[in-house]
């Protein structure tokens, strides 16, 4: 979703995607970017909590636990190292690849039904920076369907405990639902089924946590109400899924990464381009230095046509190399009574052939018999 043009009362500015507040003045255009990284930032922070916006895709992982003591109103619980490798262990000892998310805790009801144990996603548990998180998340068409149009807004782990300490012993299952049971309306359900003790999540935010980022939303977004925040949002997934899809990644920060290297390719094969054919040019200069020095030592090309021979391309010089005749040494070179300089029939056939002018074999021909004199 790009920065784009807008107009309050006829001013021109900038705002983020459709929906997002117009700005004017000399600064419209980078408060309409940063509006779209608030804008980023604000829907990570939702997504990091276990409360779910409208119009938001369900999270694709969550915060179970962190590191503490989890207060609730069925008691004191314990999630502490020693809790974390007891939770990892059960979880490797049962063998199951992944963990159940049911629907309020139905999967251990006293009463089962079909109904009551259908899975709403599944999870892997995992160790992540001292949490205990629910990675690769795959939720149910009719679950996913249910956390967009917020039907349900809350997770709640169940799991089994140390009745002596208090101490989290094995996660048995995360349950969506909407009962908050945990002091000062924290968002915890309490599971009511005996033996299987609800816990506080760390990362669910408390509701008035959960108000003040939906005022923030509402502000970065320049949204009067939730409804236009959420097409907003709805909008800025949707764009956010097309350019993960175009280029490959799996979020947003991969995404800008391969984007900017895409920008900079071009000047890094340009610049690599030119230092390629430097060195090409560096080569075919010493060869073409060899290849006239090949040519003046077997008497086929004198001075006079060195620099000549350097504006030649190596085919065309090896191309004159093959056809050129062998000029005459000083020594058979004499001059006339008078002082002229007799040119050989070797000289006279480069002339013809175009090959140099009279003038510069006779200017040639008398300083070599001046250094001859000498």
């Amino acid at each position: 979703m790009p920065v784009q043009t807008c107009q309050i009362d006829g001013v021109s500015g900038y705002q983020w995607g459709d929906g997002g507040k117009c700005y004017t003045g000399p600064d419209a255009e980078r408060k309409a970017e940063q509006q779209g990284r608030a804008i980023e930032q604000e829907a990570d922070m939702m997504r990091a909590s276990l409360s779910v916006v409208i119009g938001t895709e369900p999270p694709s992982e969550f915060v179970i636990f962190t590191l503490g003591n989890l207060s609730t109103s069925k008691g004191e619980f314990v999630f502490d190292d020693d809790a974390a490798a007891r939770v990892m262990l059960a979880f490797q000892e049962h063998g199951a690849d992944r963990l159940p998310i049911d629907f309020d805790h139905g999967m251990l009801a006293a009463v089962k039904t079909p109904e009551t144990s259908v899975a709403a996603g599944w999870f892997t548990p995992a160790i992540v920076d001292n949490k205990l998180m629910a990675l690769n998340v795959e939720w149910t068409e009719r679950a996913a369907e249910m956390l967009r149009a917020r039907e349900f807004r809350f997770l709640s782990p169940a799991f089994n405990y140390d009745r002596k300490t208090g101490q989290i012993t094995q996660l048995l299952n995360v349950a969506l639902t909407n009962l908050p049971a945990t002091r000062d309306a924290e968002p915890l359900v309490a599971n009511q089924i005996e033996n299987v003790p609800p816990s506080q999540s760390r990362a669910a935010a408390t509701t008035k946590e959960v108000r003040k980022v939906s005022e923030k939303i509402l502000a970065v977004l320049g949204a009067a109400t939730e409804n236009e925040a959420v097409n907003i949002a709805k909008e800025f997934n949707s764009w956010s899924r097309e350019v993960l899809a175009a280029t490959g990644t799996e979020t947003l920060d991969a995404a800008a990464a391969a984007i900017k290297l895409n920008a900079e390719l071009p000047a890094k094969v340009a610049e690599l381009s030119q230092q390629i054919k430097t060195l090409t040019d560096e080569k075919q200069a010493q060869d073409r230095e060899q290849l006239i020095g090949k040519l003046s030592e077997a008497g086929k090309l004198p001075p006079s046509l060195h620099d000549w021979a350097r504006g030649q391309s190596m085919e065309s010089l090896s191309t004159f190399g093959d056809a050129a005749p062998t000029v005459a040494p000083v020594s058979a070179i004499q001059p006339q009574s008078d002082g002229a300089i007799i040119l050989s029939d070797e000289d006279e056939e480069a002339i013809k052939l175009g090959l140099a002018t009279r003038e510069s074999f006779l200017a040639e021909r008398k300083r070599e018999n001046n250094e001859v004199a000498k």
